[in-house]
């Protein structure tokens, strides 16, 4: 006998029988139990957007500390000098963000630590103008220390060796990285290890050193062809002394490449650091050009042949400067006032130039 009782109609239909009621109520039990596991499962939405938020922050921390670094590189530009990786540190811990910035001169890096735990390296290139800066991990004080790296390029076996170390834990393993993919991997790797890049390709690459404790830093390298049978270009300034005080220039100046005792070379190709950063990464030399830009320019040159081999770089920098000074404002102080606005006895003037 049914519960629910089905009213009489023409179409005998508009009753709920127990057996449908029951399907209806297994079916809601099912759809909620998939969304309530859809929002806090092992790959929830909850989960996801905790994810999701927390990488957020990390890019953001990450995009502050680069900005952080180029002002500073910048800011000794302009006054002719680069700073050291110690300068650098100096400036970053300045910030009321960040717990820590421990320079180390060896790997030519900084740890950063943010005060949310999450842990950055910090890499400056002075010759090549660039910057990298990578998340490695949060804050773990239940681990002593970062694993080290140190890698250079050796031309004659078109290889990169890579010197790995944890004192402490070991190293577990190193990648070699070129365009954010893993090129290469060695297992438990010794004291020295090497990488053939012959097959893969110019440009910046990064050894990853993975420590036992499960901690990682990392070693950037720059890798190009050089030909010893292809000789460096020539860079010249015009005019070649600098007009103003200081080595400065302040009037017009132009930069031109030739081409050297080069037979086999098809073309001249430059880059240019403005401010101590990277601006050119390559350009086809197609002539005399001027430098417009305020403060330090560094210019790179090289030649190329068919095959794509290159010479080694020749080097040119300039300061440059022909904006004059702007007083904003002054005062006066530890002066005596004397009769209407004359200033007698001694007197200090203190301005604010721009």
């Amino acid at each position: 006998m049914n519960l629910i009782k089905k009213p009489n109609n023409q179409n005998g239909e508009g009753g709920i029988t127990l057996i449908a009621l029951i399907l209806m109520i297994i079916i809601i039990v099912i759809i909620s139990a998939v969304t309530i596991r859809g929002l806090t499962g092992e790959h929830g939405l909850i989960d996801t957007t905790a994810d999701v938020a927390q990488n957020y922050e990390i890019i953001s921390y990450g995009e502050q500390i680069n900005e952080i670094v180029h002002k500073t590189i910048i800011a000794y530009s302009s006054r002719g000098e680069t700073p050291s990786i110690i300068d650098i540190a100096d400036a970053i811990n300045f910030e009321d963000w960040v717990k820590s910035a421990v320079p180390n001169e060896e790997t030519n890096d900084i740890i950063v630590t943010v005060t949310r735990g999450y842990v950055y390296q910090v890499y400056y290139d002075s010759i090549n103008g660039k910057v990298f800066v990578e998340y490695i991990g949060e804050e773990d004080e239940s681990i002593d220390g970062w694993p080290e790296v140190t890698a250079h390029y050796e031309k004659s076996i078109a290889s990169i060796l890579a010197y790995p170390k944890d004192e402490v834990y070991g190293i577990a393993k190193l990648d070699l990285i070129y365009k954010e993919e893993i090129r290469g991997s060695i297992e438990k790797p010794k004291a020295e290890e090497k990488f053939d890049v012959s097959e893969i390709g110019k440009g910046w690459y990064k050894i990853k050193a993975i420590s036992n404790s499960g901690r990682w830093r990392y070693a950037f390298v720059k890798v190009s062809n050089v030909s010893e049978k292809l000789k460096p270009p020539v860079i010249a300034l015009s005019p070649v002394n600098p007009d103003g005080e200081n080595d400065w220039y302040k009037g017009n100046v132009t930069v031109t490449i030739s081409m050297g005792e080069n037979p086999s070379a098809k073309r001249i190709c430059y880059r240019v650091l403005e401010d101590g950063i990277e601006t050119q990464e390559r350009v086809e030399y197609n002539g005399t050009f001027p430098i417009t830009k305020v403060g330090r320019t560094e210019i790179y040159a090289w030649v190329e042949d068919e095959k794509g081999y290159t010479s080694e770089e020749s080097y040119a920098s300039l300061k440059f400067d022909n904006v004059r000074p702007v007083i904003t404002g002054s005062k006066i102080i530890d002066a005596t006032k004397g009769a209407g606005t004359w200033i007698i006895s001694s007197r200090k003037i203190t301005s604010k130039c721009k």
